[in-house]
C-alpha cells in the first residue's frame, strides 16, 4: 500500500503534507470532478490560508471549527439543533472557501480548492454567509444577534456554552427566562444595567414579545436556510448574486498552492 492510501485509510489531522506526486494521483483520482471543473474555469474554489506546504490533504470533519471574530452560538444550533438544517455540511465541521480568487487572498497564501468526487458542498450565493440572511424587522446583517447574546449574557451573569450545543439551549432559554422577567418591570425604575439589557436586546427584544415562541425557536425560524443556502456537488458550476458565492463542505480536500497547482491541473 503507498504512503497515499495509507494516509487515506486511516485518522488524520484537519491538514497533512503531501507530495507533489501524490497530489497529482489525487487530481486523476478522487478529486478528478473538482479538478477538471477547475481547468475549465466551470467551478472555481479558493482558500487564503498561512500555510507553508504546497500541497495538502485537509479533513475538516476531524475538528470543531470556531467562528472567526464572533462566537459560535447560532452556528452550533444550526448544526446540532435546527431540523431544516439536518442535511447541510456542518459549518463547525467544514472548511470554507469562495469562488473568487481575489476575496480570498486577504486572509494569507491563495489555495485551489479541489473536494473529493463524493462531497456535499454548500454556499450561499451572496458574498459572505450573513449577508445572505435577510432579518424582517431590520436591514442590517443579523450577525449582531450572534453578538447580541453574548453581550446579553455578560450582563445578566449567564455564561452561554459555545462548545456543547444542548447546553446552549438551556442557557438561551434561561436568559429569554430573564428577559420576559424583564418585559414586566416598571421601566421608570430600570437601573442602568436594565436599560443596557433591553437595548443591547433590542432585535431579539422585537421577536418575542407578544409571540409563544421560545428563544430557540425563534432563532431558528429567522434563520430558516430554505432558498438562503445551496447545495452542490464537485464539477458544478456555482452561480453567484454578488461579486463571489461563499461555500464549505465537511468532506476532505485537496488544496494546491495556487503559484503551481495551475501548472498541474
Amino acid at each position: 500500500m503507498s504512503r497515499l492510501n495509507k494516509y487515506l485509510n486511516k485518522e488524520s489531522p484537519r491538514s497533512t503534507s503531501i507530495t507533489k506526486e501524490e497530489a497529482v494521483e489525487l487530481m486523476h483520482t478522487k478529486c478528478k470532478k473538482a479538478a477538471y471543473a477547475y481547468k475549465k474555469g466551470i467551478c472555481r474554489l479558493y482558500r487564503g490560508l498561512n500555510k507553508s506546504f504546497p500541497y495538502m490533504i485537509s479533513d475538516p470533519s476531524k475538528s470543531f471549527r470556531s467562528s472567526a471574530g464572533s462566537h459560535n452560538y447560532i452556528y452550533l444550533l444550526m448544526d446540532y439543533i435546527f431540523k431544516a438544517y439536518k442535511d447541510i455540511p456542518k459549518r463547525t465541521r467544514s472548511i470554507i472557501g469562495t469562488t473568487n480568487r481575489y476575496s480570498t487572498e486577504q486572509y494569507g497564501d491563495l489555495y485551489i480548492m479541489l473536494p473529493y468526487n463524493e462531497a456535499k458542498i454548500a454556499y450561499v450565493d451572496k458574498n459572505d454567509f450573513w449577508n445572505a440572511f435577510v432579518f424582517k424587522y431590520d436591514k442590517s446583517h443579523i450577525d449582531e444577534i450572534n453578538d447580541d447574546l453574548y453581550n446579553l449574557s455578560i450582563m445578566d451573569n449567564i455564561k452561554l456554552n459555545d462548545k456543547d450545543p444542548k447546553k446552549l439551549v438551556k442557557d438561551l432559554l434561561k436568559l429569554e427566562k430573564k428577559l420576559r422577567e424583564l418585559e414586566g418591570e416598571d421601566k421608570e425604575e430600570f437601573t442602568v444595567r436594565k436599560r443596557n439589557l433591553l437595548y443591547v436586546s433590542k432585535y431579539i427584544q422585537k421577536v418575542i414579545e407578544g409571540s409563544d415562541e421560545n428563544m430557540v425557536e425563534m432563532l431558528e425560524r429567522i434563520y430558516d436556510p430554505v432558498g438562503v443556502i445551496k447545495i452542490t456537488y464537485p464539477g458544478k458550476a456555482i452561480k453567484a448574486v454578488g461579486d463571489y458565492a461563499e461555500i464549505w463542505t465537511d468532506s476532505k480536500v485537496l488544496l494546491l498552492d495556487k503559484r503551481l497547482g495551475d501548472n498541474l491541473i
